[in-house]
């Protein structure tokens, strides 16, 4: 997990994580995961550089659906 990383999966997150997908499916999450990653991918940006010990980022964008991690996402 980098600074970098975590920056931008916070900032995908609040982006691209409408109020359409609030409580939504684990699918819809796997879906928002794999674009976030390709994303990332294309400005150099691993997954490990997202990703820390506690979690996946498709766990991580099903949890901000759920509004498990409130209003901002904690590292």
């Amino acid at each position: 997990m980098s600074g970098r990383g975590i920056d931008f999966l916070e900032n995908w997150i609040q982006q691209n994580v409408t109020e359409a997908d609030r409580k939504g499916r684990k699918e819809r999450a796997k879906e928002l995961a794999g674009k976030c990653i390709e994303e990332a991918a294309a400005i150099g940006i691993t997954i490990e550089d997202m990703e820390p010990e506690w979690g996946s980022v498709e766990t991580i964008i099903y949890e901000a659906m759920q509004d498990v991690l409130g209003a901002e996402l904690e590292f």
